[in-house]
């Protein structure tokens, strides 16, 4: 599928004003995802609870309201478009999406992020790049909606603990992260250790270390910095914890890694410029043949004659 964009509403709406009450009729397909808030919303008849990750895709006439919670900062990211060609999305096709919450709200986050400024920028590419952008979300809502509950909860998992490995809490309350996914303690232990072959602290340490290599990398923080945004109060048990895993420390692994993109010899000098003058030398005896042959006819002529 195609898309005709009519606009981009704000990525980030804050109400000042209580009760927010927002109420509309769409006049074309309207994206919509919340980030931040609580609240709920009234379409077709029915009442929807409003949270984090909470997706819908409106159809033209649609009738909202949608009220907020007092007091509750909201953000939010809508795109108003048209699919190509233009015709109406059967309603069987959308009603898997609608009003679902999703499992990757990391990703949605910045996946709308990118489709605003892309939008904004105005030309063709980034047209494509929002385009790209909104069909990977609507694609994986599809996919959540069609995967076995199972499936699903596996992914959630996964996320939650990757919140936790980049988060600034270095320790993880088991039974908390637990009735996020609706299991117990001892189930969500033994779920993750199916998906990860470890225990939950086992994935969130490799996890934040392996985070921690991306910060030492590609940024200008120094080990103590990214100990202290990692969660560890003492960085000496952080670099203790990276040279179990990683084999060095961290200081070391920073300097190897870029000493190595440091020294890497452009493209253009890996020739080396030697190799030019056996080619000429080559070439000089070649034309030195014929011209000895030339020679050497007249000589072969004159002993004919005598």
């Amino acid at each position: 599928m195609r898309i005709r964009f009519v606009s981009y509403g704000p990525c980030f709406h804050y109400p000042t004003v209580w009760p927010c009450v927002w109420e509309a009729a769409i006049p074309h397909y309207n994206f919509w995802l919340m980030t931040k808030g609580a609240g709920r919303l009234e379409c077709r008849g029915k009442e929807y609870q409003l949270e984090p990750g909470t997706c819908f895709l409106f159809t033209p006439g649609t009738k909202v309201k949608a009220t907020y919670n007092e007091g509750i900062k909201m953000a939010s990211f809508a795109a108003h478009f048209f699919p190509l060609p233009e015709q109406r999305i059967p309603y069987r096709h959308l009603d898997p999406i609608f009003g679902r919450s999703t499992t990757r709200l990391a990703l949605f986050h910045e996946l709308s992020i990118e489709a605003a400024s892309a939008f904004k920028r105005g030309d063709p590419l980034g047209h494509q790049q929002a385009e790209w952008a909104l069909l990977t979300m609507m694609s994986h809502l599809w996919r959540e909606a069609h995967q076995l509950p199972h499936a699903t909860q596996n992914e959630k998992i996964i996320e939650i603990l990757q919140q936790v490995a980049h988060g600034s809490k270095r320790t993880a309350n088991i039974p908390d992260l637990a009735h996020k996914v609706q299991l117990s303690a001892s189930q969500f232990t033994r779920r993750v250790q199916e998906i990860t072959g470890g225990s939950p602290n086992d994935y969130i340490i490799r996890e934040r270390i392996r985070y921690a290599c991306f910060l030492l990398m590609e940024t200008s923080k120094s080990v103590k910095m990214v100990a202290a945004d990692l969660g560890y109060s003492d960085a000496s048990f952080f670099v203790r914890q990276f040279r179990k895993i990683m084999g060095v420390a961290p200081h070391q692994y920073q300097q190897t890694k870029r000493q190595a993109v440091v020294k890497k010899p452009p493209k253009s000098a890996s020739v080396p410029s030697s190799t030019a003058a056996p080619k000429r030398s080559r070439t000089k005896k070649k034309s030195a043949k014929p011209i000895r042959s030339h020679v050497r006819r007249p000589i072969a002529r004159a002993a004919k004659t005598q």
